[in-house]
């Protein structure tokens, strides 16, 4: 995001209501507003936000996905709920301007304004509302956005008991722990902010939880507590007995095709869910595939991942990656999308049926090699 935007900033959702216009029922969103006088609250319909999209879209700003209009069961409270989230989501990633990109920023747009200002009203009139937190967008500067980005309700490490360390990186720590009511096993993955922030990953790591939370799907390790102390954030995960594919691709040294081809239809399925919600995964490999108590194939660590892409060749320019894994348009550094992905698991089954090894020995020549292809 540009750092010099001085517009009309989203905050977040806090809040709905079902209320009549024109003599039907309709659900209304209350829009959090920063301005320099203070914050605000705006309220749209859904077909408001469309209308906004469509608009956007129109003049060729970069949008996200929208997510879709349902027209069954539109007022159940569960759905309302999550089309707020959905909806914040969104308003989120759209605020996620990368100059890099080439395009234009589209809270420059008169659009924009009109969108976040038109009949603004005092949020004090609406500390009632009911908040959706972990949607807000965060601030590097605020110590509630930071509460509101990572916590999920009545959850602590006290809830916990701490078994064993199961795994260790450069910036924490993964351990089996037992939930005290109801004795089932996660993972814990416990990040030290001091490491998080000298080694420049808070975004890495506000992308990850984002990313997490929004992610459902039976082969994405799925997020189920989130919390922190004053000097760690803490994220409790599905645990995975299986281990991870590197670990089994060591032994077995390659796999059979039909099992390989199985191991591959899972993560197409994983990988398709993320691009329908507008993410690019970017770290495709056999130690961030991970296996369930009974096989399944479970996608993890998204701390690289790029929310708000949508087009399977263009949407962002970072570089980023593991080196045998990086395609093409990466290493040329011409743009990328969604695709990128699936070069990452054309490398993955092809060391599943051939088992490739890549030594660091030829990893330049990997890099040369891509480029020449």
């Amino acid at each position: 995001m540009s750092d010099d935007y001085r517009g009309p900033k989203f905050v977040g959702i806090m809040g709905h209501d079902n209320v009549s216009h024109n003599g039907s029922k309709t659900t209304v969103y209350f829009v959090q507003v920063q301005l320099p006088e203070g914050m605000f609250i705006v309220k749209h319909r859904y077909h408001e936000f469309k209308d906004f999209y469509d608009k956007l879209s129109g003049e060729g700003y970069r949008c996200p996905a929208l997510p879709p209009k349902k027209f069954l069961g539109s007022f159940n409270k569960e759905f309302i709920e999550k089309r707020q989230q959905e909806l914040a989501n969104w308003l989120h990633l759209l605020c996620q301007f990368d100059p890099a990109s080439g395009k234009s920023d589209p809270r420059t747009s008169e659009l924009f304004k009109e969108f976040m200002l038109t009949n603004k009203e005092p949020l004090e009139k609406y500390q009632g509302a009911k908040a959706i937190s972990y949607d807000t967008a965060p601030s590097s500067q605020s110590d509630d956005s930071e509460t509101a980005m990572y916590n999920t309700p009545k959850t602590s490490l006290d809830d916990f008991e701490l078994l064993k360390v199961i795994g260790k990186g450069s910036y924490g720590k993964v351990t089996l722990v037992r939930k005290k009511e109801g004795k089932r096993l996660f993972a814990m993955k416990s990040l030290n902010k001091s490491n998080v922030k000298r080694r420049n990953q808070v975004e890495h790591t506000r992308t990850e939880r984002r990313v997490l939370g929004r992610a459902k799907h039976p082969f994405i390790v799925h997020l189920h507590y989130a919390f922190q102390t004053s000097q760690k954030l803490y994220f409790v995960l599905d645990y995975c007995p299986g281990g991870e594919l590197f670990f089994h691709l060591s032994r077995m040294e390659k796999f059979e095709a039909s099992m390989a081809r199985y191991y591959c239809a899972e993560i197409t399925l994983a990988l398709e869910h993320l691009h329908d919600l507008g993410v690019v995964y970017r770290d495709l490999k056999p130690e961030n595939i991970l296996f369930d108590s009974v096989g399944h194939v479970l996608l993890a660590d998204f701390g690289l991942a790029k929310e708000g892409i949508t087009d399977g060749a263009e949407g962002t320019n970072s570089m980023c990656g593991t080196p045998e894994y990086l395609p093409p348009e990466i290493l040329d550094r011409v743009g990328h999308g969604t695709a990128v992905d699936w070069w990452a698991m054309g490398m993955v089954l092809s060391k599943l049926i051939k088992a490739l090894v890549i030594t660091n020995a030829i990893v330049a020549a990997l890099w040369r090699g891509s480029l020449e292809a």
